[in-house]
């Protein structure tokens, strides 16, 4: 198993598609496991390859590296909370109406 590297906060990138995005917003969270890029040159040639075209800037606090990928790409075991990002109280779309802080 990889040993957790644990800092202050790391910015990482993380690349996912529209429709994943939405995903992301109803449930006001990423799931686990989140993986993201150390840089963003990595994060653009991956979006590229996949045809994923967002990447979304992200800090980590504790993340392991993820197995290949030149040790560039880690990720985490926790769902990442992305309410902040939009100032929503509950996931956009949930059976409850959501509100803005």
């Amino acid at each position: 198993m990889d040993e957790v590297q644990s800092q202050k906060h790391i910015v990482v990138y993380h690349v996912c598609s529209l429709k994943k995005l939405i995903k992301y917003l109803s449930h006001g969270k990423i799931l686990p496991p989140v993986r993201a890029w150390l840089g963003i040159q990595d994060a653009e040639r991956f979006s590229k390859q996949t045809g994923r075209q967002i990447i979304i800037r992200l800090k980590f606090r504790a993340y392991k590296p993820l197995d290949g990928h030149k040790g560039q790409a880690v990720y985490m075991d926790e769902p990442y909370d992305i309410k902040k990002w939009f100032g929503i109280s509950k996931g956009i779309g949930s059976d409850t109406e959501s509100e803005v802080e």
